[in-house]
């Protein structure tokens, strides 16, 4: 070999990838004889039809190959690269492609019912109406991926980068999306939240009006700015979360735990608060036209707050401070008012017949409330 031609392999030599496996007929001899190859270049290779159950493709760079029908349910392509690949009509059940690069991958409809994919690489990537049911999506890069249509119930999500995912119509029920940062996604249009952990997640911002969130975990969520107008927010566990000027008119939050909730400059007109509990410092809060139907406010601060034209049914007021508070013109049935601070609430045009009010400290309170104690 003259120099020239020496020099010539060396520069080709060092220009492929380490430890990579050249394409062509060998690679494909033993993939197909062995159903073991790791580390290998099928770069564009005509892998259609092919039954690669459980192949062991490991590290593999399938960048742009025709896998048209192929087979790879259970095959191992951890590390896999898979680069604006098509794989659509492909078997990739019960599949781990965990670090997986899948960017720009078109993965629309397919079934990836329990697939791994902790820490893939799906930015860009087309998921369209795909099957991810109890999918591991931990710590993957979604970024600009289109997750429409696409059913994630109970899979995991946490510390996945989700900036401008549309995630229209995605169905997340059960999933655990705790910690996730949300405020960059591209649409939460019709999106089910129903039962999902959404522990500390940040949500502030964003457009969620009519959603399903019942019976989610919101423990610690930033729900701030937030417009839930008729969002279905029953049962959730809501303590601790910030709502601070969120929108919730006409929202059910029936059986919501809202301990220690932020509620700031919140909006609840015509908001059902069945059954809920509430606590911890509410001064100024407006439940101007809410719904309160046998909650629990008992003990809370709620200085300054409004209850105009509310409708108060079996509401506990008990030891609560009720200072300043503007009543005009609630409806209040059975209310438990004893031991709360009144001092200067305004009762004009509430009748307080039969609400309990032994030992409510304060001035001013109309003579009819004497009544009412009997």
């Amino acid at each position: 070999m003259n120099i020239k031609s020496y020099i010539l392999f060396l520069l080709f030599f060092m220009s492929y990838p380490l430890g990579m496996v050249q394409a062509g007929d060998d690679a494909l001899r033993q993939l197909r004889e062995t159903g073991k190859c790791p580390q290998c270049d099928l770069s564009g290779a005509d892998l259609r039809g092919m039954k690669l159950q459980r192949a062991d493709l490991r590290e593999a760079n399938l960048s742009q190959a025709d896998l048209r029908g192929a087979d790879l349910s259970g095959a191992i392509l951890y590390k896999a690269n898979l680069h604006n690949t098509d794989l659509t009509g492909v078997a990739l059940k019960w599949t781990s492609l965990g670090r997986a690069d899948l960017s720009g991958a078109v993965l629309r409809g397919l079934e990836l019912e329990k697939a791994r994919l902790s820490r893939a690489d799906l930015t860009g990537a087309d998921l369209r109406d795909t099957n991810l049911r109890e999918a591991n999506l931990e710590g993957s890069q979604l970024t600009g991926a289109d997750l429409s249509g696409a059913d994630l119930t109970a899979a995991s999500l946490v510390n996945a980068v989700i900036n401008e995912v549309n995630f229209s119509k995605v169905i997340l029920e059960r999933a655990d999306l705790s910690g996730l940062d949300f405020s960059q996604v591209k649409s939460m249009a019709g999106v089910n939240l129903k039962s999902a952990d959404l522990r500390k997640a940040r949500l502030s911002g964003l457009d969620l009006r009519e959603l399903d969130m019942s019976h989610s975990r919101l423990l610690g969520a930033d729900l701030s700015r937030a417009r839930l107008q008729g969002a279905v927010l029953s049962d959730a566990d809501m303590k601790k979360v910030l709502l601070i000027e969120a929108d919730l008119s006409g929202a059910d939050l029936q059986d919501t735990r809202l301990n220690g909730a932020k509620l700031k400059g919140v909006k609840l007109t015509g908001t059902k608060l069945v059954g809920v509990i509430l606590s911890g410092n509410l001064i100024d809060v407006d439940f101007s036209g809410a719904h309160l139907i046998r909650a629990s406010l008992a003990g809370a601060n709620l200085k300054g707050a409004k209850f105009r034209d509310s409708r108060l049914e079996y509401v506990d007021f008990q030891s609560a401070n009720l200072y300043a508070v503007d009543f005009t013109n609630a409806k209040l049935l059975r209310c438990n008012l004893q031991k709360a601070n009144l001092r200067q609430a305004n009762f004009s045009g509430v009748d307080l017949t039969g609400n309990l009010l032994e030992d409510a400290v304060g001035f001013g309170i109309p003579a009819v409330e004497k009544s009412a104690i009997q």
